[in-house]
């Protein structure tokens, strides 16, 4: 009877102790942190508009691109961090909106951004809601005003 070696890999070096090559991930070979593999999963997912095939070098650009806009706005958060008084460490979402909305080239990208920082969000429920529920919001608004008018007509006679 043979037996089989278990394959370690040597993350370092992208070696195994059988001695085949390791893969290693696109995300290292781009250099990047993000994961090429999530970002390309998600585009062969959501196909549309005719669009039949991802190229093979797509989901890497994107990750990249993806990976440069959270640089970006992590910055101008830790900006905005280090501008308040005391002695904090966390990045808040007050922190990136303020960074988002200071900073001339995020803030045009992001213009349609909105982040939840507090309980209660000027506007945040008829955003929030989907189609179906503001139809059926709508619906019921419309209900109530027809009651009220039919109590007030019948409070005249």
């Amino acid at each position: 009877m043979t037996s089989k070696k278990k394959s370690t890999t040597d993350a370092a070096h992208g070696v195994s102790v059988s001695g085949k090559k390791a893969p290693v991930p696109k995300a290292t070979k781009a250099g990047l942190i993000l994961s090429v593999s999530k970002v390309n999963r998600k585009m062969h997912q959501c196909k549309t508009r005719g669009v039949k095939r991802v190229g093979q070098t797509a989901p890497i650009y994107m990750t990249a691109a993806a990976e440069y806009m959270v640089e970006q706005i992590f910055e101008q958060a830790h900006q905005e961090l280090q501008k308040e008084k005391g002695n904090k460490k966390r990045i808040t979402p007050a922190h990136i909106m303020a960074g988002i909305r200071n900073d001339k080239e995020l803030n045009k990208s992001l213009a349609g951004l909105r982040v939840l920082a507090h309980d209660k969000v000027k506007g945040a429920a008829k955003w929030l809601q989907s189609a179906g529920q503001k139809k059926d919001a709508k619906e019921a608004k419309d209900a109530r005003a027809a009651a009220k008018e039919a109590a007030a007509a019948e409070g005249e006679e």
